[in-house]
């Protein structure tokens, strides 16, 4: 009867997984390269700048796909490669940093050496290392401890002569590099100028999404890492291979979404790719067979009831010409000269200086960001649902 009853069970759960659909536009950052959408000319010069010992600076705006894409090339590199990706934006010190890195390099290596933990509690025991478990990758690992700048070189550079000795080649990509120039006193910088020119078989990717601070560290004659990389500036997947990309998965669901409904999404979320899949995945799940107009209505309605309560947070927290002001661009969908008397009347934003003032700590914020071209200078809102929203305002 128990047998009877496990083997029902089973079968049961087997149906549940034969029907269960998975939505193909997922918030994680990367999943498989079925589930990623283009960028095979970024993917392939990336590749080339490691196998051929180039490192590299991936600079975008935020949320346009810059860690899909390192996972994507990880995910495409061969097997003699040890890949380790760490994001930096929640540390605040270069001992942290430091910290981040062994812990994630030593759960990586060892995954590929099962000797290597062993090993590295010896190598470490110097900076008091105590076994961890990899709060990402749920592995274990080894966090240390410092109580001198120079143990976090000394730390940083028994982490890479260690990971030399493995044979393996390394590629190693630090997110939101751009956080190290925040830290109140770091020479983490050096000692990765250092390590780079000492270890042949180590291939690094610098990314962020403040450009003008990762241009300064990189393109600084003063600062440690001058003219070491090439930079490659991160831009919005093309219209062409967004359109085919989604219709793909809704053919290959046996669901029907016209070229119409895709260009009028990929138009409302501006085709930055956060919003892209956020906005793709309500709508598969919404939409059983064939999308109609008001499944598309209901999206965007759904959105704005998610997030209305934090765009008055924000509405309290700017004062009225910022409010103004991040209205107007958010209406202008890109504007172009705030500080004309034609939008500062329009908009009500004040005097000049009034408008440079709170462009500053919009900018700062991080709300809104600037483009740069040859011809013109121009801002848009970060987040396109609040710049939707407060068009509809």
């Amino acid at each position: 009867m128990r047998i009877a009853y496990c083997v029902s069970h089973i079968a049961y759960c087997v149906r549940l997984l034969y029907f269960w659909e998975m939505n193909p536009f997922g918030l994680q950052p990367y999943t498989t390269p079925e589930y990623f959408c283009d960028r095979n000319d970024e993917t392939q010069r990336i590749i080339g700048a490691i196998k051929n010992g180039r490192p590299l600076t991936l600079i975008s705006i935020r949320r346009l796909g810059k860690t899909g894409l390192i996972q994507h090339v990880h995910n495409q590199l061969p097997k003699k490669y040890l890949k380790i990706y760490i994001d930096i934006n929640d540390t605040s010190s270069e001992e942290e940093f430091a910290n981040k890195l062994i812990m994630r390099a030593i759960a990586q290596l060892n995954g590929r050496k099962k000797s290597t933990l062993k090993r590295a509690m010896g190598l470490f025991a110097q900076f008091r290392a105590t076994l961890t478990l990899d709060p990402v990758l749920r592995i274990p690992s080894l966090s240390v401890e410092f109580k001198t700048p120079a143990e976090v070189t000394h730390s940083v550079h028994t982490l890479f002569a260690l990971m030399e000795d493995s044979g393996l080649k390394i590629q190693l990509a630090i997110d939101e590099f751009q956080r190290i120039a925040d830290y109140e006193e770091t020479t983490i910088d050096a000692t990765l100028r250092e390590v780079m020119q000492a270890n042949p078989n180590l291939h690094i990717i610098f990314s962020g999404s403040k450009k003008h601070v990762l241009v300064n560290l990189f393109a600084d004659v003063s600062r440690p890492l001058f003219g070491t990389t090439e930079i490659m500036h991160l831009t919005k997947i093309d219209y062409p291979s967004y359109m085919a990309y989604i219709r793909y998965h809704y053919e290959n669901n046996d669901k029907f979404i016209n070229d119409d409904q895709i260009h009028h999404l990929l138009n409302w979320t501006k085709m930055h790719t956060f919003y892209t899949q956020y906005f793709c995945n309500l709508l598969f799940q919404l939409v059983e067979s064939e999308v109609k107009e008001h499944h598309i209505m209901s999206v965007k309605e759904q959105i704005f009831r998610s997030n209305e309560s934090t765009y008055y947070l924000f509405r309290n927290l700017l004062t009225t010409p910022q409010w103004n002001l991040l209205t107007a661009i958010a209406k202008e969908n890109e504007l172009r000269e705030p500080t004309s008397q034609v939008m500062r009347q329009r908009y009500k934003l004040g005097a000049s200086s009034t408008v440079a003032r709170s462009l500053e700590t919009l900018l700062n914020k991080e709300m809104i960001y600037k483009n740069v071209s040859k011809a013109e200078v121009s801002y848009e809102v970060y987040d396109v649902f609040l710049s939707r929203w407060l068009q509809e305002k």
